[in-house]
């Protein structure tokens, strides 16, 4: 983290830096936050222009009926989650991306479920390749063998965006990176564990490991415990942060300016989530710990046991408000000092006895019915639903989370869609493709590649359809 500049500096300070860097364009340095109503003046006198309306009011003008990124390719050379829900986004958002993997090494995830040893074709079946993969084209291209790569690179010099999530030395030991000024309208968005740069360069790395390196899983668990490793948060906030720096390099290359080489470390991506932990110790000298399920700005809070199946019920009371709400759906505590709970620094010194009051008093409760009476009070609780049952869960339902994808070898499977429901993204309920589905359409299609050229690619094990 010393090494690449992971954190910067402002009125003695430190926090994490931007979680991705390009080659052609800066970002700009962290600012002091403003004071409330500090610009006010500046912007009413109309010294300062604000272009992103005058770009917005243009952008309406023109006639777009299709998805943002429609007509662009993408060269997708990503495995397990990170890499392929970025390109996913792009997908989404109307990409035509080409999944590429390898007959003798596909996407990992692909054996990354119960299906492994198991039924018809177990790499079509895993749930997580399914969830990420969806709008993609899927072709196999073996990166070890000389025409393999001059197959890849034909594939890249019809494509607008390279996207790889691989240990540096990987991808530059295939030779399919372009060399300097050799591409220079393409956008390449790499996304190492821990950087292009740094004594760790060429170390693999998963979400896990930067849940451990950069302080999330200190603060995750119990008090008494040792800490608890969050199991993946990092991946899809790492595909977020490079998707969303492949949109700002199509930006500027719409406006005219050339391809960029993103930089968009998973480990930096992980550093952005923790920067309060990085804030208070930087600032305060403040070490954040672990609290189990606990809040610096809420008490009570916790999972407690509701109803006689010991349900368990979510309860978070943030202010003096809803404690009285609160204690107005379930009576007061019956202790002589209960009074001197209406504020939350009482509340918090008082935790164990509170805990222990819900505890006896929520084991006579209907979990459901009181969940919707707490919330008509205005009180933040939840029942916690199980991880199976998530899908079936009434908010989710009704906000459509999940769609139906046609596999051909699953039949119908449900997963997640773009979280941010609008007309204009795509592809969403098109299933995550099958091992070298598309070698035909891509190769021969796309490319020019022959009957003959094709069975010789294939006979060689250059492309093929089922894992070697």
């Amino acid at each position: 983290m010393r090494a690449r500049g992971g954190f910067v500096e402002r009125d003695g300070v430190l926090r994490p830096a931007v979680p991705y860097r390009m080659s052609h364009a800066a970002t700009r340095p962290p600012a002091t936050a403003p004071q409330p109503g500090a610009d006010t003046a500046e912007f009413l006198s109309g010294a300062r222009q604000d272009d992103g309306a005058a770009e917005a009011e243009r952008l309406r003008g023109e006639a777009r009926p299709d998805a943002p990124l429609a007509g662009l390719r993408v060269f997708d050379l990503t495995s397990y989650w990170a890499g392929p829900y970025a390109s996913q986004i792009l997908a989404w958002l109307g990409a035509d991306v080409v999944k590429v993997e390898s007959a003798r090494r596909p996407d990992g995830t692909r054996v990354g479920s119960a299906y492994t040893t198991a039924a018809d074709r177990p790499w079509e079946r895993a749930p997580l390749f399914h969830a990420v993969n969806t709008g993609k084209r899927g072709v196999t291209i073996d990166l070890t063998h000389p025409e393999g790569v001059l197959l890849a690179r034909r594939l890249l010099d019809v494509c607008d965006i390279l996207v790889e999530n691989y240990s540096p030395r990987v991808v530059e030991r295939f030779g399919l990176l372009p060399a300097d000024g050799e591409r220079p309208d393409l956008i390449t968005a790499r996304m190492p564990a821990w950087g292009l740069t740094g004594p760790w360069r060429d170390q693999p790395g998963f979400a896990q490991n930067m849940e451990q390196a950069t302080g999330l899983a200190y603060i995750t668990g119990h008090p008494d415990g040792p800490p608890v490793v969050p199991r993946g948060v990092c991946d899809p906030l790492g595909g977020w942060h490079a998707a969303f720096a492949v949109l700002a390099a199509v930006w500027l290359r719409r406006r005219g300016g050339p391809g960029q080489l993103i930089e968009a470390p998973l480990l930096d991506a992980a550093l952005n989530v923790t920067a309060a932990q990085v804030l208070d110790w930087s600032a305060h000298g403040i070490l954040a710990g672990r609290h189990g399920n606990r809040s610096p700005s809420a008490a009570p809070q916790g999972l407690y046991p509701c109803g006689p199946d010991g349900a368990l019920l979510a309860l978070s009371v943030e202010d003096d408000a809803q404690w009285r709400a609160l204690t107005s759906v379930l009576g007061a505590p019956p202790w002589p000092d209960a009074h001197e709970l209406s504020t939350a620094e009482a509340r918090h010194r008082a935790h164990d006895r509170v805990d222990a009051w819900l505890t006896e008093i929520l084991a006579s409760y209907d979990r459901t019915p009181l969940v919707l009476k707490l919330l008509s009070h205005g009180v933040p609780a939840a029942a916690l639903t199980p991880a199976e049952r998530a899908l079936d869960h009434e908010q989710l339902t009704h906000r459509r989370f999940a769609t139906t994808a046609n596999h051909p070898v699953t039949g119908p499977v449900s997963v997640p869609g773009f979280p941010a429901p609008w007309p204009l993204t795509s592809h969403t309920e098109v299933p995550a493709p099958l091992l070298g589905q598309h070698n035909d359409d891509v190769f021969a299609g796309l490319l020019g590649l022959s009957t003959e050229e094709l069975a010789k690619l294939a006979d060689s094990g250059v492309v093929g359809t089922h894992p070697l």
